[in-house]
């Protein structure tokens, strides 16, 4: 904003329990008790045609922007969330501009650029439809009507890392499952009470490959859960549930309608 402009904005960056905050003011904005500092920050245009995909917000920023830390080697599992508020000088009413999470950042040289989203951008896609198949649809512990509804909390196991390097990461108490138990599950684990997550690649006895560089240091308890190649036996075998299986195991192998005249 101008020296001279009516208005200050200012940007709450939410991430769980954990903010970042900035305004486009040198001096610093108190607002509901939290302070805003200056973040250089540069916005475009604001779309108000009620048109989704043109609602979009680029902020360019500088890359030495706190707030970029957490895209630094890898983007956080967890949404953040952007509020853009503006701030009438003359009498201080504030009004909130706009409403998005990141959808992801681009780099250059001297400068990122955050790409905002409006929160209803993933929704405009079409869905994905449930089809008649031997493997199960269902997302491994989803929960509600006709879902797995495999209780998570039975199947964590608790480990302390020993080790971690790249996107690889080692605990002892990995060890104690078979090869596979945790390829396609994936890591939890609370830093400042924001809860991250890692999936789980492969698993080969103490250690495994996750998706993403893990991001925490040695000696971290991370919350470890096992994977699902959504087969009625590693359903029934590994889960105990089998009674909310999605899939259909018995379709006829062999096609009705073919061409073979022998069925």
């Amino acid at each position: 904003m101008s020296f001279l402009s009516r208005w200050t904005e200012f940007y709450d960056f939410a991430r769980g329990v954990e903010h970042y905050r900035y305004t486009t003011d040198n001096a610093p904005l108190v607002y509901n008790g939290q302070t805003y500092t200056y973040g250089n920050i540069k916005r475009s245009g604001l779309n108000e045609s009620g048109d989704l995909a043109r609602a979009v917000l680029d902020l360019s920023v500088p890359i030495t922007l706190p707030l970029l830390d957490l895209y630094r080697g890898a983007s956080p599992m967890q949404e953040i969330a952007i509020t853009l508020y503006r701030k009438r000088k003359s009498d201080g009413v504030v009004e909130t501009r706009w409403v998005g999470v990141i959808g992801g950042v681009e780099w250059s040289t001297h400068k990122a650029i955050i790409h905002g989203l409006p929160p209803l951008a993933s929704l405009q896609g079409q869905g994905l439809t449930r089809n008649w198949q031997k493997g199960c649809p269902l997302t491994t512990y989803s929960t509600g009507l006709g879902q797995c509804n495999v209780d998570r909390e039975t199947m964590r196991v608790n480990a302390t890392v020993t080790g971690a390097s790249g996107s690889t990461v080692t605990a002892a108490e990995w060890a104690a499952k078979a090869d596979g138990w945790f390829s396609g599950g994936y890591l939890e684990w609370s830093v400042a009470g924001v809860v991250e997550r890692r999936a789980i690649v492969s698993h080969v006895g103490s250690t495994l490959t996750l998706l993403l560089p893990l991001r925490a240091p040695v000696g971290t308890v991370v919350a470890s859960y096992p994977g699902d190649d959504h087969s009625l036996t590693t359903c029934a075998n590994k889960f105990h549930n089998d009674i909310n299986y999605g899939g259909d195991p018995f379709i006829p192998e062999k096609n009705p309608m073919g061409a073979d005249p022998i069925y």
